[in-house]
């Protein structure tokens, strides 16, 4: 099932444990890898996702936007973006990213 806008989503930690983790490592992975396990015991709200060109490789990447449903999760006030904006998680493809979460 497509995760959609405004699905309350949980990260499936199973899938970072047996497939992100598994993956040769890369700085994009670690940084994935990092904000899905930060988000590992809340639920999250879908705010925006979609797909965008990296500037360096030109591959495409899959990113989804959420913010914790607790306003006392650090993910929640990102400083650089003010309160309730939530964090971007990036993905090498789409495949990664839905298997990521849980509706």
């Amino acid at each position: 099932m497509a995760i959609k806008i405004n699905d309350i989503v949980k990260i499936n930690t199973s899938y970072i444990a047996t497939g992100l983790v598994t993956q040769p490592s890369d700085p994009l992975l670690r940084q994935t890898i990092t904000s899905l396990e930060r988000l590992s015991n809340i639920t999250s709200k879908i705010l925006d996702r979609g797909m965008i060109a990296d500037g360096v490789s030109g591959n495409v990447l899959h990113y989804i936007k959420l913010v914790p449903t607790s306003c006392k999760h650090i993910s929640y006030r990102a400083p650089h973006d003010g309160p309730g904006q939530g964090i971007t998680i990036y993905f090498r493809n789409l495949i990664d990213l839905e298997s990521s979460f849980l509706i």
